[in-house]
């Protein structure tokens, strides 16, 4: 309402000057009135990026005129090189680009103009609707009288009858004045019709984009600030906060929900935001949007909470969303499995045993196949004086069965401990095995064997294969448990982690010396070769591991998990407890080349530092595009440090360089303002994640200890080949 009484004002100069011109005939209008008023509008902003942070730096902005608040197309339009502020503040003159500056035509008809501006490679801001200021361009007419100076015109006679020279005031050319009062930053309203103003509902704080339009409240707090209830006839419309590209979406202006809970713990009150937002699908491509619910408390941003509506309706829930049951639930079916009979799919349905599979405890029972029973065995009645066991009467064998007695042309089995104090032989011919041996202990660890020697030399057990082919082992161990093993060797005795680990394994060494080779010569396993390969794991499950390597003392970083050695010089691979992989020598790929005649290698990019890198394309869209970074390659590094991207256009342009850098992507932008649409590729390093302060890790340290434990290797064994050489291993009696 403010506007409107500077417009009666104006309109009453106006017309003040039109009378004083109409006395002053004797003067003519310049030739050019257009030259009255300039063709060119002051507007004033601030420039920010996708974060809200304000851009400093020399920047192309679109400035376009619509006709409506929004959609449609540009009236007209030019971009500037704006150069803002430390704050992010600019002002242009709109039209300067041209000589001619903006059209009159655009405010010839006195309708409403609205602004819209667009910052390169960002979406267009909300629309400004432009004030009466760039309408006074429409002043030129006025003064003209259908293309006539005022002077060539007389005023009407007056009342009397007496002419009015050309130069009298009339008392119609003064407007009534405005009165009554407000309060300053209300926006006024009409209080009765002799013109009269008065403060409205309606408070305005600050100004330009910054303005809070406050309705029953003095302290907007946002751009509009309602204190009491509304009714909208109508859709109520949240519109996108921009409009998409070819690589990015835009999500929908948020509806925002708030409570306020009591915190005990700081007495105090928090905030609960939940947030309803509109986002696109995917963001590349998009084809649809789903409806998202948001979650934050007490100030945070509110961030995702996994509950979505599709534009199918279909509605995704949270991860971990339980159901509970409404019932009991219903079965459509019973069929009866093995050793049952009935069911059926509807009714009340019945199962039963199938006698001729389930014996009976209270009726007569024939077995075809062979019983074991563990435990003892009574009879109360006998047919034929007793017992029948394969033929043999129990009483006849002293009141046991024939199967308490070892049989020496027979298997057997043996329950009990048995106890061979001197050589025994046992020869035969079962493909299963001569001497089978079972603890049938349900509890403790009792070995089923335990081989003892007290000679020196000698073996507690021993295997030998004197078959010359075929794949026979001297010793073969198997295990069905998965915390037992099939053959377990240990040295001196078992380590802690030996002692405590259960997983099983087909073979196990261990020992609690804890020099290792580079010491005692102690090891858990050995493998050792003078022609041909010292140990071999081969798996043919792709889904398997070969081979593992654990270090079990997490607590330890310093230690290493493998180490490789090649050659009589310092030439190693390591890798140590926190999954670096070292090595004095080069990493390369073999690829073949000439249809497979040849394979070349491909040496690995070193680097003092941690780098991921990452690579990709995109087009420039009217001189600027947005490349979101990759999700996934988002989690690997750390995009809060800077990291680095190298630009190569694919055709010709004024040049590329990189705008604006975030955690989620980056801008880029044409040179010297250009608007052209050429395709790039790009390039990205940044830090890994974890990694970001290590550059030139000395590990020299590391190596020096690494050689000593070599020549150490080195030594014994030239020792033991010494010792080898000065006395032949001897040669089994069994082998001569």
């Amino acid at each position: 309402m403010r506007d409107l009484k500077k417009i009666s004002v104006l309109g009453a100069a106006l017309m003040a000057l039109i009378s004083s011109a109409a006395g002053q005939a004797q003067h003519s209008l310049p030739p050019n009135m257009s030259a009255v008023v300039p063709a060119l509008v002051n507007f004033n902003g601030v420039l920010t990026d996708p974060n809200g942070k304000p851009l400093t730096e020399i920047t192309g902005v679109t400035f376009c005129l619509y006709q409506n608040q929004q959609g449609g197309a540009p009236l007209w339009m030019e971009t500037q090189n704006v150069q803002p502020g430390e704050n992010g503040r600019y002002a242009v003159m709109l039209g300067s680009t041209t000589d001619a500056g903006l059209p009159s035509s655009l405010f010839s008809t006195g309708a409403a103009r609205w602004l819209g501006v667009q910052v390169q490679g960002h979406a267009e801001q909300p629309r400004v609707l432009l004030a009466s200021v760039p309408y006074a361009m429409k002043a030129a007419d006025a003064q003209t009288v259908g293309g006539l100076s005022p002077s060539a015109f007389l005023l009407a006679p007056s009342a009397s009858g007496e002419a009015a020279a050309a130069g009298a005031s009339h008392p119609s050319a003064v407007s009534r004045s405005v009165g009554g009062g407000g309060t300053a930053d209300y926006i006024p309203i009409w209080t009765d019709s002799s013109g009269d103003l008065g403060d409205s509902v309606m408070f305005q704080s600050g100004s330009g984009s910054t303005a809070r339009i406050g309705i029953n409240t003095a302290t907007p707090a946002t751009t509009l600030d309602v204190q009491g209830g509304a009714i909208v006839r109508g859709a109520l419309t949240l519109p996108t906060t921009g409009a998409a590209t070819a690589s990015r979406g835009f999500d929908s202006q948020p509806l925002d929900l708030v409570a306020s809970v009591y915190n005990t713990s700081t007495s105090s009150a928090v905030s609960e935001e939940f947030r309803w937002q509109a986002e696109p699908v995917n963001g590349v491509n998009l084809q649809s949007g789903k409806l998202n619910l948001l979650f934050g408390a007490n100030g945070a941003t509110p961030a995702e909470t996994g509950v979505s509506i599709a534009g199918n309706g279909q509605i995704t829930f949270a991860a971990g969303q339980g159901f509970p049951g409404t019932g009991p639930g219903t079965i459509t079916g019973v069929t009866a499995g093995t050793d049952l009979t009935g069911g059926g799919e509807s009714g009340t349905v019945t199962l039963y045993l199938d006698t001729t599979k389930v014996p009976q405890l209270a009726g007569n029972n024939t077995y075809t196949g062979s019983q074991t029973v563990s435990g003892s065995v009574t009879a109360t009645s006998f047919s034929g004086g007793g017992v029948g066991i394969t033929g043999v009467n129990a009483s006849q064998l002293g009141g046991l069965a024939p199967s308490a007695y070892a049989q020496l042309a027979a298997g057997n089995t043996f329950t009990g401990k048995q106890t061979i104090n001197n050589s025994t032989v046992m020869t035969g011919n079962n493909a299963s095995g001569v001497l089978q041996v079972t603890n049938i202990a349900t509890s403790g660890k009792g070995p089923a064997i335990v081989g003892t020697t007290n000679s020196d030399g000698a073996n507690a057990i021993k295997g030998i294969v004197t078959a010359t082919t075929g794949t026979d082992a001297g010793v073969y161990g198997v295990t069905s448990s998965s915390a037992g093993d099939g053959v377990h060797g240990v040295l001196s005795a078992p380590s802690v982690e030996g002692a405590t680990l259960t997983v099983g394994a087909a073979v196990r060494g261990d020992t609690n010396v804890d020099t290792g080779l580079y010491g005692s010569g102690a090891a858990g396993v050995l493998g050792t070769a003078d022609a041909g390969v010292g140990g071999a794991f081969v798996n043919t499950n792709s889904t398997g591991v070969t081979a593992a390597l654990i270090a079990a003392n997490l607590t330890d970083t310093s230690g290493l998990i493998f180490e490789a050695y090649g050659g009589p010089d310092v030439n190693s691979c390591v890798i140590d407890t926190n999954g670096s992989l070292e090595c004095t020598g080069s990493k390369s790929a073999v690829v073949a080349v000439d249809s497979g005649a040849r394979k070349v290698a491909l040496y690995a990019v070193e680097a003092p530092e941690n780098w991921f890198e990452d690579v990709g394309s995109g087009q420039l869209s009217n001189g600027s595009a947005y490349i979101a970074l990759d999700p996934t390659f988002a989690q690997t590094v750390n995009t809060g440090l800077e990291y680095h991207v190298f630009l190569t256009p694919n055709g010709d342009c004024e040049g590329l360089y990189v705008g604006s850098r975030t955690a989620r992507g980056f801008e880029v932008h044409e040179l010297r303002g250009g608007h052209s649409n050429v395709a790039f590729d790009y390039r990205i390093m940044a830090r890994r994640s974890g990694y970001e302060n290590i550059r030139l890790a000395d590990v020299t340290e590391r190596y020096q200890k690494m050689e000593s434990q070599r020549r150490a290797i080195r030594k014994q064994v030239a020792q033991q080949r010494a010792q080898s050489r000065a006395k032949p291993l001897p040669i089994p009696a069994s082998l001569r």
